[in-house]
């Protein structure tokens, strides 16, 4: 929204760019991004684009996103159903399960699994649950695991590395703010001011994202 309310003002203030802009929406975003693939079914690719997301211009695209499946020995005749998310990129906040009849609700907070802080996973509410009801031992030890793997978003129960922090929170996060800040007001303090873009601007603005880079990779 924020794109096409930008696009919204350029158009009232008189501004003719010289270039055809063109704003797309997707709804699969790091979940299969099939949309991509139906879109271009039936227009050409842009010969550029940009993703308006997190704190662009900072981070304007993605290392990568790793997902695996992890398959345990079956669960028991007690269990005809086990399930709980949506999309592979989120904290689930419903978990449903099925033993002996009947039916165990899971209820958690749901959030991206990127920014994990303040989500609880459905998945680990809901095998608490069923092991409070009692498994035995085959059942216990393939609940026990999940509850592990689900119980908080940086795998801190699985013995998983956690990242570095800045006054307690993730410092990406820390940095990514006052960066784009200082970003945005390069970019747009002076078109405003002068009407027009300056070649230090540029050697600026390489600068600054040359020592954010540094930074990171230091941390």
């Amino acid at each position: 929204m924020a794109v096409f309310y930008a696009l919204w003002y350029l158009k009232e203030q008189g501004f003719e760019p010289g270039i055809r802009i063109r704003q797309i929406l997707g709804c699969q975003e790091e979940a299969g991004m099939t949309d991509v693939d139906a879109y271009l079914r039936i227009r050409r690719a842009p010969d550029y684009s940009f993703v308006s997301d997190c704190s662009f211009p900072v981070c304007y695209g993605e290392k990568g996103i790793f997902t695996a499946t992890l398959l345990t020995p079956p669960l028991s005749g007690r269990f005809s159903e086990f399930s709980g998310g949506t999309v592979r990129n989120s904290v689930p906040a419903k978990a449903r399960a099925r033993m002996d009849g009947m039916w165990y609700d899971g209820e958690g907070i749901a959030g991206h699994a990127a920014f994990p802080e303040g989500t609880k996973n459905a998945l680990a509410v809901l095998c608490g649950m069923l092991l409070e009801a009692g498994q035995d031992r085959e059942d216990a030890r393939v609940l026990k695991s999940l509850r592990h793997l689900c119980g908080d978003g940086y795998g801190r129960e699985i013995g998983l590395p956690e990242g570095s922090t800045l006054a307690g929170y993730n410092a990406s996060l820390v940095l990514d703010l006052p960066v784009a800040f200082l970003v945005m007001v390069l970019l747009v303090a002076p078109p405003l001011w002068k009407g027009r873009l300056y070649r230090w601007q540029g050697v600026t603005l390489l600068a600054l994202y040359a020592a954010y880079c540094a930074v990171q990779f230091t941390l």
